[in-house]
């Protein structure tokens, strides 16, 4: 994803691909975070989005939360973020789990994002 950013740096926006898949998006979202970049990847972002938002149900959503902040999609992010503060469980070994599946979140979501979240859908300000 690094090549790809650098086709955009480079003003070589010919070669730059018109599609991601999700991983590429999140890989993409890591890069934008760790180096302060979205503004250079703004054209590209929606297009790159737009291709995935109708993903199916069983959609990696700490990855998905992790685009929805990084990306400025807040309707999105604070949905997803409501949701699985509402419907996750904890196992014994006190690990996040999914409401479908019962997988344990992986982690590729930002540190403490959802702890932040009231029961009232709001970030709580500290």
């Amino acid at each position: 994803m690094m090549l790809v950013f650098m086709l955009v740096a480079h003003l070589r926006f010919t070669e730059v691909p018109r599609q991601l898949s999700f991983n590429q998006l999140f890989e993409m979202a890591r890069i934008c975070d760790r180096y302060d970049v979205n503004d250079v990847l703004d054209p590209f972002i929606p297009v790159w989005i737009g291709l995935h938002r109708s993903a199916s149900s069983e959609m990696v959503y700490e990855q998905w939360l992790y685009i929805a902040h990084q990306f400025g999609m807040e309707a999105g992010y604070i949905q997803l973020a409501k949701y699985l503060v509402a419907n996750c469980r904890i196992n014994i070994k006190k690990q996040l789990l999914l409401p479908e599946s019962g997988r344990v979140l992986t982690g590729d979501y930002l540190e403490g994002c959802l702890g932040k979240y009231t029961s009232y859908g709001r970030m709580e300000t500290r």
